[in-house]
């Protein structure tokens, strides 16, 4: 059905100029950047978590492709890290494009995903969600990701 392949410099350009733009609008959405800033803060933090683009060590992108016909219908970025417990891999990113959303896509990619993280030894997968992106969490929770903490806000201006 689907396969992860490892991105180009030119889909990994395409894909860091949306989602840095995405990323800002959730993190404004969700108060924890002010919508002024929240542009050049995301910049910022695209720029220390990927210093050296595609090449930054320990970080894995991929284009999540059909395999007949091919085409590119999303991305998914995972880090290696050293967490309380040992090695994990944590979900910076998974793009399904909108035209192909609701497809089952997201839910294929997670699984080969697992694969791709067990290549490297990993036993432990973590993300993050907005609180907000119902459909991200449904995802997470047909796949078989339960929830680790909860963080909640209250604006009173």
């Amino acid at each position: 059905m689907i396969q992860l392949c490892s991105m180009t410099e030119e889909a990994y350009q395409k894909w860091l100029a949306i989602s840095v733009a995405d990323y800002a609008k959730q993190k404004a959405d969700a108060g924890f950047f002010k919508p002024e800033e929240a542009l050049q803060k995301s910049k910022d933090e695209f720029a220390r978590i990927l210093p050296q683009g595609l090449a930054t060590p320990d970080q894995y992108l991929y284009s999540i492709t059909t395999e007949e016909p091919s085409e590119v219908v999303g991305m998914i970025w995972f880090a290696s890290l050293r967490g309380q417990t040992g090695p994990l891999a944590y979900i910076y990113d998974l793009m399904i494009y909108p035209a192909y959303r609701r497809h089952g896509y997201g839910e294929a990619a997670m699984r080969l995903l697992e694969e791709k993280v067990r290549e490297l030894g990993l036993n432990t997968i973590e993300l993050n969600v907005f609180g907000h992106n119902l459909s991200a969490r449904a995802l997470y929770e047909k796949v078989g990701y339960n929830t680790a903490a909860i963080t909640m806000t209250k604006k009173l201006f």
